[in-house]
């Protein structure tokens, strides 16, 4: 199985958006992110947060027990591999809802097709 670096989005994509609030979790991304790590998947939640507003969503990604690698910081393994730490998060892949192709976050169709994908 192919391993990915795979950079989610925090506000509207692992929780509603209810910014500078944090929202609910969207169903099914407790399971699928922490199926991921499992995998061996590398995770990087990436976020415009920053300060206590920052420490908030990675204090609540803890206490819901949702795994991941980095928080807004790019992976050990890639800044070593290219030899640079740029501002933007390195990935194989970003899930965010504002991306062109997404009309909304459904967890189990973007599990289905990751799991597609490192087939």
């Amino acid at each position: 199985m192919k391993k990915l670096y795979i950079a989610i989005d925090f506000d509207g994509t692992v929780v509603e958006d209810k910014y500078p609030e944090i929202g609910e979790l969207k169903p099914l991304v407790k399971e699928t992110i922490n199926k991921w790590v499992e995998d061996g998947h590398k995770v990087i939640i990436s976020s415009c947060r920053s300060g206590k507003d920052e420490m908030l969503a990675f204090e609540f990604l803890l206490e819901k027990g949702i795994q991941f690698h980095c928080f807004n910081n790019n992976h050990p393994d890639l800044i070593s591999k290219y030899r640079n730490d740029c501002r933007k998060i390195g990935a194989d892949l970003y899930i965010d809802d504002k991306s062109v192709f997404c009309n909304g976050i459904d967890w189990q169709e973007i599990g289905e097709f990751v799991d597609a994908k490192t087939k």
